[in-house]
């Protein structure tokens, strides 16, 4: 099933182990396999990431091979994205100026870490650095064995890692590459996971800014069961439920997703403020089905953007083995991050 051309995806730190295996077309991509591997709460402190690669391979009737090209992502805690705007200066300048930086605002420790950079401006853009206006573009900052151990884990499957990614920008990757068209404006997209919320934002100058939120559905549901008295198992099921909450459920929900919703607009405030143009062009917002389409209800009365609940199913060629399991319209944009990955790749 799995050809060299195609290539994988693998985000182990949202909702769960989500693999996807695609292929890039002419007229745009095409989803092979997907499979997901729920992260359940009998096991958070003792997760095994081989065992939720291992079934997703078996949901997707196929083995780990070393030929298989595969990307994998970092989440917010162990790696940091920042922006730069420096002065033309030359080459070797600018890298000095980055780790200088790195070192100055990194959390972690810089000596055990892996920076990397890179310009927002056009490619094909031949100037040679120190005659452009500025320099604009983002530093990541990865902790080494964070990287080490994504790709001893894929090694002792048998997969070859070709790429480790992070996660926020993989899911900016995926709207820019299916989706959002529009130059010299920001946008946002913020995928609700299970146990946290990325926000990945898109500045007007191309530069990017990602965080990793605390929270996520699972708190929103606890916030509710305990605010209402409510058995979680019951709240959840209602929110996957395909039918549109009632009026008191929507003040549930907004009542239980406060501090998340709070999360979402002081990091977009944050982030609009740093570049030159203010103006948000759009939100997408990505997640399961059920509980993503109602919180989009609260996220946009409380924003002054618009904000679009985007399933990336709906810009793929499916492939009918994949259809038939409905699994793309249940998942929907939940696997937006793994989608992004994959795409580095195709």
């Amino acid at each position: 099933m799995f050809r060299k051309k195609q290539s994988i995806g693998l985000d182990t730190n949202t909702s769960g182990t989500t693999l996807v295996l695609m292929r890039r077309r002419k007229n745009g991509y095409k989803l092979k396999a997907l499979a997901q591997a729920d992260h359940s709460e009998s096991f958070v402190d003792s997760f095994d990431p081989l065992d939720h690669i291992r079934k997703c391979f078996i949901q997707t009737r196929s083995k780990p091979r070393r030929s298989q090209r595969v990307a994998c992502g970092l989440n917010g805690t162990e790696v940091t994205v920042n922006r730069f705007d420096f002065p033309a200066m030359s080459e070797q300048e600018l890298e000095y100026a980055i780790h200088y930086e790195a070192g100055e605002v990194c959390p972690f420790n810089i000596d055990r870490c892996v920076v990397d950079f890179c310009l927002a401006e056009d490619q094909k853009n031949k100037k040679p650095l120190e005659k452009r206006e500025r320099l604009r573009g983002i530093t990541v900052v990865a902790k080494k064995q964070a990287i080490e151990e994504k790709i001893s884990t894929l090694k002792r499957l048998g997969l070859n890692c070709r790429l480790v990614d992070v996660n926020g920008l993989a899911l900016l990757n995926c709207i820019d590459e299916l989706e959002y068209k529009g130059e010299g404006r920001a946008y946002a997209a913020v995928s609700l996971n299970e146990r946290s919320t990325t926000v990945a934002v898109k500045l007007a100058d191309g530069t990017c800014i990602t965080r990793e939120l605390q929270g996520g559905i699972e708190m929103i549901c606890r916030n509710i069961s305990q605010a209402y008295q409510m058995e979680r198992s019951h709240v959840r099921q209602r929110f996957d439920h395909a039918s549109p909450l009632d009026q008191q459920f929507q003040e549930m929900l907004l009542t239980g997703s406060r501090e998340v919703l709070a999360q979402i607009d002081e990091t977009l405030k944050f982030s609009t403020s740093q570049g030159t143009n203010k103006q948000m062009a759009i939100v997408y917002l990505c997640g399961p089905r059920g509980i993503t389409d109602a919180f989009g209800i609260p996220l946009n009365n409380m924003l002054p953007y618009e904000v679009e609940i985007w399933n990336p199913m709906d810009r793929l060629f499916i492939s009918k083995r994949v259809s038939r399991t409905g699994i793309a319209g249940k998942l929907r944009g939940s696997a937006a991050i793994a989608l992004g990955l994959a795409m580095r790749l195709a």
